[in-house]
């Protein structure tokens, strides 16, 4: 009798013990959600991921009571377009976003912010790049976005933000938001290039100043981990850490990154940690950053869109067997397209990689993760299989529409190429082209204009002249190299040379002329009579490009556009542009500039009558 009683005692607990995990025992609710994204985290420079020193000491503690996932793809190697990946669970092919330049994120598509929000998170998101600002559409969703470096920043353009700033606001805004649903996306900037770690990681990492940044990075995330823990959050908040893409170190030629597929700058961390989880969990499938969105939507009970590529992870979270097929995961790059090459295209599996270019690439990543050995021709079979699952998916993802492009001011790009990036317009449009150049024979240009950008800060102006004059002849189809010519050339006052580099330039892609430059071109065209290259209906068209992109409200544009209209004779439409011109810096106070206007002004009217006579 008394063994019938324990029995059902026993089987009682049992019922009740399955009925806490069915109930989210195992995972207990989750109040807040914290993403955490580190810029350029190349995943074997985590010592959780198996680098030799210790870089990670915080995330590695952290790893013992999370999951880890050991191959993560991100789908392409740039920071604008790997986040619209993350944030909205999307291929760039889906999403519309290829690169920094040039593109947005439309409002058509739909971020993890937006679907917390609608369920009663309040969202902020804390950014340390202007990569990311909210002019690139990255901020839709959040109630309070800190995209402002004005302040905070370590170079004269504003920016970006360190590390010990990004953690302060932090910590300010959990404080601020402990008793609310919330969501915060906490992104680093400071393992990007370039690598000037803070002490005592600078002496500790002098061997590699790369690894003393994500160091650095680690002890910032460390203080966030320990805030939620003072205050009682951690074990309500779903925690995630990963990275946006890697960083190539000279691997393959590449010495950063948005250029290549390889491994070195598509593999990323990722780790997970439940509310309440206190055992680790290492995953070896293969999954995406585009899994993130799902995975937080199925975690909250959120329906995900319908239109997303990634996948619900949270089986693997929870220690079960999922239930998903054989992962093909997409992997891009058009950087290669302003040389005049083709894009970069590239599916993954747990063990396979398939790059298409006009000298296709295959690798066993499992015998060979530094990629060096090509096996397209000895498996050529498992090569053209790989191939029609990529076009497979292009098809069935790449977007139809524009809306996710857009054209950059002057003052955008200047900070954006003070980032390092290289300023440049590819083609978005993902296509199989093999009658184009092959990337890998154009890699080094991409770091000679990187090295020229520097020399011409030191001033060497001769010297990277004669350097983009000899790769103007191994790319002339790149209107970038013409544009930094010419650039160059302005700059030592050389008009006539600087005009022909100009007009190369406009031939190629009149996109690639930023307004002020159309301005100075058209400046000289219409004032310098003894300039051998003089055209002044070529003045007028630059003049008139200059105030189409300014929106003819810019008094200096406008006051341009008279002088070339003037220089063709038409005194008319030259007296009635400057009055638009003198009004506008009139109503902008510029008094230096109105006085210069009004001089040139009583010249033209001057000459109408002479002319009419």
């Amino acid at each position: 009798m008394k063994k019938r009683i324990i029995t059902a005692i026993s089987l009682c607990l049992t019922g009740i013990l399955v009925w806490f995990i069915g109930t989210g025992f195992r995972t207990p609710k989750i109040r807040h959600v914290v993403l955490i994204s580190i810029d350029t985290f190349r995943a074997d420079h985590l010592s959780c991921y198996g680098y030799s020193k210790k870089t990670t000491p915080n995330i590695d503690a952290l790893v013992e009571q999370a999951t880890r996932f050991e191959t993560v793809v991100c789908p392409v190697p740039i920071t604008l377009p790997a986040h619209c990946s993350m944030l909205t669970g999307k291929t760039p092919p889906s999403h519309g976003v290829h690169h920094n330049f040039g593109y947005k994120l439309a409002d058509s598509n739909q971020t993890l912010a937006e679907l917390l929000k609608k369920n009663g998170f309040g969202t902020a998101a804390i950014i340390s790049t202007f990569v990311l600002h909210s002019q690139f559409g990255i901020n839709q969703g959040f109630d309070t976005y800190y995209d402002n470096f004005s302040k905070h920043h370590q170079n004269e353009y504003g920016v970006e933000r360190g590390g010990d700033e990004t953690t302060r606001l932090a910590l300010d805004w959990i404080d601020g938001n402990r008793d609310e649903k919330a969501f915060l996306f906490l992104h680093y900037y400071d393992p990007h290039y370039d690598y000037v770690p803070p002490e005592p990681y600078a002496t500790q990492f002098a061997d590699n100043p790369y690894a003393g940044e994500i160091a650095f990075t680690d002890h910032c995330i460390g203080r966030v981990i320990q805030k939620l823990k003072d205050l009682d959050l951690y074990d309500s908040t779903l925690l995630i850490i990963t990275g946006d893409h890697g960083e190539m170190l000279g691997e393959h030629g590449e010495a950063t990154h948005t250029y290549f597929i390889y491994e070195s700058a598509i593999k990323v961390p990722l780790i997970v940690k439940l509310p309440g989880q206190k055992e680790g969990i290492t995953v070896s499938d293969p999954v995406g950053l585009i899994d993130i969105v799902p995975t937080i939507c199925s975690l909250l009970k959120i329906d995900p869109p319908a239109d997303i590529q990634g996948v619900d992870l949270s089986a693997f979270l929870l220690g079960e067997n999922p239930d998903i097929d054989e992962r093909y995961l997409y992997s891009e790059s058009v950087s290669p397209t302003r040389f005049g090459a083709s894009s970069l295209m590239g599916i993954s599996t747990a063990r396979w990689k398939y790059i298409q270019a006009p000298r296709p690439e295959l690798y066993d990543v499992m015998s060979d993760p530094g990629e060096t050995n090509n096996l397209v021709k000895k498996e050529h079979q498992r090569a053209r299989i790989l191939e029609d699952k990529l076009q497979e998916i292009l098809e069935q993802s790449v977007r139809k529409d524009s809306d996710s492009q857009m054209e950059l001011d002057s003052e955008s790009i200047k900070r954006l190429e003070s980032l390092g990036y290289v300023a440049g317009k590819e083609e978005g449009e993902i296509v199989f082209d093999k009658t184009k150049g092959d990337p890998k024979d154009f890699v080094h240009l991409i770091e000679v204009i990187r090295d020229i950008r520097s020399i011409t800060e030191r001033g060497e102006f001769r010297k990277a002249r004669s350097m983009l004059e000899e790769i103007a002849q191994q790319a002339p189809q790149c209107p970038e190299i013409f544009a930094k010519l010419g650039e160059i050339e302005m700059l030592q006052q050389d008009y006539a040379f600087a005009v022909e580099s100009y007009r190369r330039v406009y031939q190629l892609d009149p996109e690639a002329i930023p307004p002020d430059v159309y301005n100075d071109l058209a400046w000289i065209q219409a004032t310098r009579p003894s300039l051998p290259s003089r055209d002044v209906d070529e003045a007028l068209e630059y003049a008139k490009r200059n105030c189409e992109q300014t929106k003819y409200n810019e008094p200096n544009a406008l006051d341009t556009l008279a002088t070339a209209y003037a220089a063709t004779g038409d005194f008319h439409q030259a007296v009635k542009t400057a009055e638009e011109a003198l009004r506008l810096a009139g109503n902008m106070k510029n008094f230096e500039l109105e006085a210069k206007i009004k001089s040139r002004l009583d010249l033209f009217e001057q000459s109408k009558p002479y002319i009419e006579e």
